[in-house]
């Protein structure tokens, strides 16, 4: 499959952090689309100006504006809000662009948490009357701090907070940078963007369903973000399913890694000609100690299809790896389609 990565070629998703200062937003960018571990997170540095960034997947550019937190949104022009960051704008387009607002607020600072939702309604009013298409979310940020029971009050008094504008579907994640939460949240924003949307949640379901398959999920290579999943709840284990299915990526890449780097050595090349870990035809398998089976699924060279198997399912490996290929085809038909 010849893939386009012109960015004419893709729709554009705009992603604007807001928050006060040290919330966590910079780092939140870093460690999904940066690829920055939680070993890294101490060394991020404050962001003092506007910084936009911008990455591709499978089914859109998005834009990603990390706003400040040291600035009020009030304080920049409305009127400029389209224009690039390097003339002082803010870099999100005009009111029929595709925005997703994400506002980060630290769960632990109780001094600022007030504060912080005073501005959030602000912030709210204004990106709500200059793009009335945008969505909204809110990140409770820095929640592997806190027990259970904090995190239900704080999340109930955020809710109660927000009653008078929630016309624009603000929704609320307790996220963290040191595990699979904060994954979780981002795809689940990004997806609301996606017009394809239900119908890959429509082709998963009627896949998982001719497959035999438990649990599905279409993942970005890259940033191990989800494209789309089933509508079948996840069975509860040690991990959750998806952190599962996320880290089989990882391992598959790191393998691969490990294996060209030998055979660059052997044969003298450089790391220029490293062949990529994935590609359209990717497969791979793996029993998890769990007896849990996994299959990865290559789609495109960044984009995957990652499953978990259930166990009689292999005994009809014929008719599973049909629909999977099916699946493939038709994801791909649909990718050319929409850059057309």
């Amino acid at each position: 499959m010849e893939e386009k990565n012109s960015q004419e070629d893709l729709e554009e998703i705009i992603l604007l952090f807001l928050g006060p200062r040290l919330a966590g937003k910079t780092t939140i960018k870093e460690r999904i689309f940066d690829g920055l571990q939680p070993t890294q997170i101490i060394y991020v540095e404050q962001t003092i100006e506007v910084r936009v960034d911008t990455q591709m997947n499978a089914f859109a550019k998005m834009k990603i504006v990390d706003f400040p937190g040291m600035k009020d949104l009030s304080e920049v022009p409305q009127d400029t809000w389209h224009l690039p960051a390097s003339e002082n704008g803010l870099d999100i387009g005009d009111n029929t662009a595709k925005l997703a607002v994400i506002y980060v607020i630290d769960s632990q600072d109780g001094q600022s948490y007030r504060n912080a939702l005073t501005d959030l309604y602000k912030s709210a009013e204004l990106l709500k009357n200059y793009n009335k298409n945008l969505t909204f979310d809110i990140f409770m940020h820095k929640s592997d701090g806190l027990n259970e029971e904090e995190l239900n009050a704080i999340h109930d008094d955020t809710l109660s907070y927000i009653e008078n504008i929630n016309d624009v579907g603000i929704q609320i994640s307790t996220t963290s940078a040191m595990d699979q939460t904060i994954f979780d949240a981002m795809s689940k924003v990004i997806q609301k963007r996606i017009p394809e949307q239900a119908q890959l949640e429509k082709w998963l379901n009627l896949m998982i369903n001719n497959a035999n398959v438990a649990k599905a999920y279409l993942m970005d290579v890259r940033t191990k973000l989800f494209i789309a999943t089933d509508s079948s709840p996840a069975e509860n284990t040690q991990l959750s399913i998806y952190e599962i299915c996320s880290g089989m990526i990882e391992m598959v890449d790191g393998i691969s890694n490990v294996y060209e780097g030998a055979r660059l050595s052997e044969i003298g090349d450089s790391d220029e000609d490293i062949m990529p870990a994935f590609d359209e035809n990717h497969e791979s398998w793996v029993t998890m100690k769990e007896e849990i089976v996994l299959c990865l699924y290559g789609i495109t060279s960044n984009l995957a299809l990652v499953c978990v198997v259930r166990e009689d399912a292999l005994n009809q490996r014929g008719i599973m790896m049909y629909n999977l290929n099916l699946f493939r085809q038709t994801i791909r038909k649909t990718l050319e389609q929409s850059r057309t």
